[in-house]
Protein backbone atom coordinates (compact mmCIF):
# COMPACT_ATOMS: atom_id res chain seq x y z
CA UNK A 1 0.00 0.00 0.00
CA UNK A 2 1.45 3.40 -0.95
CA UNK A 3 0.32 5.16 2.61
CA UNK A 4 1.96 2.57 4.55
CA UNK A 5 2.99 5.07 7.66
CA UNK A 6 0.06 5.99 10.28
CA UNK A 7 -0.85 8.34 13.08
CA UNK A 8 -3.61 6.89 15.39
CA UNK A 9 -5.29 9.43 18.05
CA UNK A 10 -8.16 8.01 20.13
CA UNK A 11 -9.55 8.90 23.08
CA UNK A 12 -12.77 7.92 25.27
CA UNK A 13 -16.30 8.45 23.72
CA UNK A 14 -17.59 10.85 25.87
CA UNK A 15 -14.43 13.31 25.46
CA UNK A 16 -15.22 13.82 21.66
CA UNK A 17 -19.75 13.32 22.08
CA UNK A 18 -20.53 16.94 21.44
CA UNK A 19 -19.66 19.21 18.47
CA UNK A 20 -18.13 22.21 20.73
CA UNK A 21 -16.05 19.88 22.73
CA UNK A 22 -12.30 20.65 22.83
CA UNK A 23 -11.58 17.55 20.73
CA UNK A 24 -14.14 18.90 18.37
CA UNK A 25 -12.22 21.80 18.26
CA UNK A 26 -8.12 20.45 18.20
CA UNK A 27 -9.69 18.12 15.73
CA UNK A 28 -10.57 21.16 13.47
CA UNK A 29 -7.31 22.52 13.93
CA UNK A 30 -5.63 19.87 13.28
CA UNK A 31 -6.96 19.14 9.63
CA UNK A 32 -5.98 22.92 9.11
CA UNK A 33 -1.82 22.16 10.12
CA UNK A 34 -1.36 18.98 8.51
CA UNK A 35 0.56 18.62 5.10
CA UNK A 36 -1.60 18.36 1.94
CA UNK A 37 0.49 14.80 1.68
CA UNK A 38 -1.25 13.74 4.52
CA UNK A 39 -4.43 12.03 4.11
CA UNK A 40 -7.10 12.09 7.18
CA UNK A 41 -9.60 10.07 8.19
CA UNK A 42 -12.08 10.34 11.23
CA UNK A 43 -14.08 7.04 12.40
CA UNK A 44 -16.34 6.80 15.98
CA UNK A 45 -12.97 5.04 17.36
CA UNK A 46 -10.80 8.17 16.83
CA UNK A 47 -8.39 10.01 13.99
CA UNK A 48 -5.99 8.39 11.48
CA UNK A 49 -3.45 9.81 9.85
CA UNK A 50 -2.06 8.23 6.82
CA UNK A 51 1.50 9.14 5.26
CA UNK A 52 4.04 7.53 2.68
CA UNK A 53 7.10 7.65 4.85
CA UNK A 54 8.21 7.44 8.58
CA UNK A 55 9.46 10.91 8.41
CA UNK A 56 6.70 12.38 6.87
CA UNK A 57 4.31 10.31 9.50
CA UNK A 58 7.13 11.57 12.75
CA UNK A 59 6.39 14.98 11.65
CA UNK A 60 2.57 14.66 11.53
CA UNK A 61 2.47 12.89 15.19
CA UNK A 62 4.41 16.08 16.28
CA UNK A 63 1.72 18.17 14.63
CA UNK A 64 -0.77 15.98 16.34
CA UNK A 65 0.88 16.22 19.73
CA UNK A 66 1.08 19.74 19.52
CA UNK A 67 -2.43 20.50 18.49
CA UNK A 68 -3.93 18.40 21.26
CA UNK A 69 -1.68 19.71 23.79
CA UNK A 70 -2.70 23.68 22.45
CA UNK A 71 -6.29 22.45 22.98
CA UNK A 72 -5.93 20.87 26.74
CA UNK A 73 -6.98 17.32 25.22
CA UNK A 74 -5.27 14.43 26.15
CA UNK A 75 -5.69 11.40 23.91
CA UNK A 76 -3.51 8.16 23.33
CA UNK A 77 -1.04 9.05 20.01
CA UNK A 78 0.76 6.20 18.27
CA UNK A 79 2.64 6.07 14.95
CA UNK A 80 2.33 2.57 13.21
CA UNK A 81 3.39 1.32 9.65
CA UNK A 82 1.89 -1.66 7.99
CA UNK A 83 3.65 -5.03 7.62
CA UNK A 84 2.73 -6.65 4.27
CA UNK A 85 3.02 -9.80 5.59
CA UNK A 86 1.62 -10.28 8.97
CA UNK A 87 -1.51 -8.16 7.72
CA UNK A 88 -1.19 -5.80 10.75
CA UNK A 89 -0.09 -2.29 11.56
CA UNK A 90 3.09 -2.19 14.04
CA UNK A 91 4.65 0.33 16.62
CA UNK A 92 6.99 2.77 14.52
CA UNK A 93 8.95 2.48 17.75
CA UNK A 94 9.48 -1.25 17.80
CA UNK A 95 10.39 -1.15 14.04
CA UNK A 96 13.25 1.91 14.87
CA UNK A 97 14.33 -0.36 18.34
CA UNK A 98 14.77 -3.39 16.10
CA UNK A 99 16.92 -1.33 13.39
CA UNK A 100 18.99 -0.31 15.99
CA UNK A 101 19.73 -3.99 17.51
CA UNK A 102 19.87 -5.07 13.95
CA UNK A 103 22.80 -2.42 13.45
CA UNK A 104 24.21 -2.97 16.85
CA UNK A 105 25.00 -7.10 16.38
CA UNK A 106 25.79 -6.50 12.36
CA UNK A 107 28.04 -3.70 13.29
CA UNK A 108 26.73 -1.65 10.31
CA UNK A 109 24.79 1.52 9.57
CA UNK A 110 21.08 0.44 8.59
CA UNK A 111 20.81 3.54 6.59
CA UNK A 112 22.85 6.27 4.85
CA UNK A 113 22.91 9.68 4.24
CA UNK A 114 24.34 10.57 0.81
CA UNK A 115 25.08 14.40 0.25
CA UNK A 116 26.14 15.61 -3.44
CA UNK A 117 27.29 15.79 -5.65
CA UNK A 118 28.99 18.69 -4.28
CA UNK A 119 32.53 20.22 -4.02
CA UNK A 120 35.53 18.05 -2.37
CA UNK A 121 36.30 21.16 -0.41
CA UNK A 122 33.06 21.43 0.46
CA UNK A 123 32.34 17.84 1.55
CA UNK A 124 36.06 17.69 3.25
CA UNK A 125 35.19 20.35 6.18
CA UNK A 126 31.73 18.72 5.96
CA UNK A 127 33.36 15.69 6.88
CA UNK A 128 35.77 16.94 9.61
CA UNK A 129 33.19 18.78 11.17
CA UNK A 130 30.95 15.81 11.02
CA UNK A 131 33.89 13.60 12.57
CA UNK A 132 34.43 16.44 15.47
CA UNK A 133 30.92 15.36 16.82
CA UNK A 134 31.39 11.97 16.48
CA UNK A 135 30.51 10.23 13.21
CA UNK A 136 31.90 8.19 10.88
CA UNK A 137 31.67 9.81 7.16
CA UNK A 138 33.21 8.62 4.17
CA UNK A 139 34.09 10.58 1.14
CA UNK A 140 33.63 8.87 -2.32
CA UNK A 141 33.87 11.12 -5.54
CA UNK A 142 32.08 14.25 -5.35
CA UNK A 143 29.79 12.42 -2.18
CA UNK A 144 29.90 12.17 0.89
CA UNK A 145 28.51 9.21 3.24
CA UNK A 146 27.29 9.01 6.43
CA UNK A 147 25.45 6.01 8.27
CA UNK A 148 22.57 6.04 11.28
CA UNK A 149 21.74 3.43 12.64
CA UNK A 150 17.43 3.73 12.31
CA UNK A 151 15.35 5.70 9.74
CA UNK A 152 14.53 8.27 12.42
CA UNK A 153 18.18 9.09 13.31
CA UNK A 154 18.68 9.21 9.40
CA UNK A 155 16.57 11.94 8.68
CA UNK A 156 17.42 13.75 11.80
CA UNK A 157 20.97 13.65 10.38
CA UNK A 158 19.86 14.94 7.09
CA UNK A 159 18.18 17.80 8.59
CA UNK A 160 21.60 18.89 10.56
CA UNK A 161 23.61 17.84 7.54
CA UNK A 162 21.53 21.10 5.65
CA UNK A 163 21.72 23.64 8.22
CA UNK A 164 25.99 23.04 7.91
CA UNK A 165 25.45 22.20 3.93
CA UNK A 166 24.82 24.72 0.89
CA UNK A 167 23.85 21.21 -0.54
CA UNK A 168 20.22 21.24 0.34
CA UNK A 169 18.08 19.34 -2.23
CA UNK A 170 21.06 17.10 -2.59
CA UNK A 171 20.76 15.44 0.26
CA UNK A 172 19.14 12.37 0.41
CA UNK A 173 18.63 8.58 2.67
CA UNK A 174 18.32 5.31 1.87
CA UNK A 175 18.41 1.74 3.27
CA UNK A 176 21.60 0.20 3.24
CA UNK A 177 20.38 -3.05 1.91
CA UNK A 178 17.84 -1.61 -0.23
CA UNK A 179 20.97 0.66 -1.93
CA UNK A 180 21.46 0.31 -5.77
CA UNK A 181 24.54 -0.53 -6.90
CA UNK A 182 27.26 1.86 -8.24
CA UNK A 183 27.24 2.32 -11.76
CA UNK A 184 30.29 1.84 -13.86
CA UNK A 185 30.58 5.30 -16.18
CA UNK A 186 33.65 4.77 -18.83
CA UNK A 187 35.76 7.77 -18.67
CA UNK A 188 36.66 9.73 -22.47
CA UNK A 189 40.32 9.36 -22.34
CA UNK A 190 39.95 5.88 -20.57
CA UNK A 191 39.64 4.14 -17.42
CA UNK A 192 36.21 4.29 -15.75
CA UNK A 193 34.36 6.01 -12.22
CA UNK A 194 31.69 4.71 -9.95
CA UNK A 195 28.81 6.94 -9.39
CA UNK A 196 26.08 6.24 -7.16
CA UNK A 197 22.48 5.58 -8.74
CA UNK A 198 20.22 7.93 -8.05
CA UNK A 199 16.67 6.12 -8.61
CA UNK A 200 16.26 4.55 -5.27
CA UNK A 201 17.49 7.69 -3.09
CA UNK A 202 14.67 9.62 -1.70
CA UNK A 203 14.92 13.40 -0.40
CA UNK A 204 15.90 13.48 3.00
Amino acid sequence: MADEWRVRVSLPKRSRAAEDSPWAAAMRTLRSRVSGDIKVSQTRAGVFLYAESAHAAVQAEQVVRDVLAGHDVTADVRCDRWNPVSKLWTSHEDLMNAERRKSAATGRAAWLVRVGPSSRRELKALARRLEAEGFSAARRWRYLFVGANREDDAHALADQVRGYSSAGPRIRVQRVYDRPPPVRVPLARGGHIWVEADSEWHPA
